[in-house]
């Protein structure tokens, strides 16, 4: 009985072991976007992190619409359709690369973009690409967290705060308030 025991605590120290290393992949699919235009998924989740590919201004049937303005409003909304597919919202994302055809389009492309981040703006990169398929005038690719996202202040906020708590208990100490809670 004693040599079972032993054999079952090493097979569930192994797995437990085991288990820690792995990480799950998710292919996420959307059919409210278009279907990717090569060999390519529209997202793929690895742990809690979901990358979203490079999205361009296109219905779902496929046609590039016109314009930086349409385009970059079709793009996040075909986002927006398989962040729904993962579960979350423009909420989670956290990081975003913005590809232009031609850098004079920044303002259009930008004027449209901020109408999709409403709470914080995640980090974000835009520069001028030199083709873009189907050319495309932009396409927009993100950076995502599955699950629920908690802000928090920043450090120098926080030392503030700190700050003011440790010269509260200095200046209290030296009080009879101190002294009488302190007794």
């Amino acid at each position: 009985m004693k040599g079972i025991s032993v054999i079952l605590i090493f097979a569930i120290t192994f797995q437990s072991c085991r288990s820690q290393d792995t990480v799950e992949r998710k292919i996420i699919v959307s059919d409210e976007a278009p279907a990717p235009l090569a060999f390519y998924s529209q997202a793929v989740q690895v742990g809690h992190t979901l990358y979203v590919s490079g999205n361009l201004g296109m219905t779902r049937d496929g046609d590039l619409v016109d314009g930086v303005t349409n385009q970059t409003k079709l793009a996040l909304d075909n986002i927006g359709h398989v962040l729904t597919a993962a579960g979350i919202s423009f909420d989670n994302v956290v990081k975003v690369t913005v590809m232009l055809k031609e850098i004079e389009d920044y303002a259009a492309m930008n004027d449209v973009y901020a109408s999709y981040f409403t709470k914080k703006a995640p980090a974000r990169s835009a520069f001028m690409a030199a083709s873009l398929p189907r050319d495309a005038k932009v396409e927009i690719e993100v950076v995502a967290i599955v699950g629920h996202i908690v802000d928090v202040e920043d450090s120098e906020s926080i030392a503030s705060k700190n700050g003011y708590v440790v010269l509260l208990l200095i200046l209290l100490q030296g009080s009879t308030i101190y002294r009488t809670l302190a007794s």
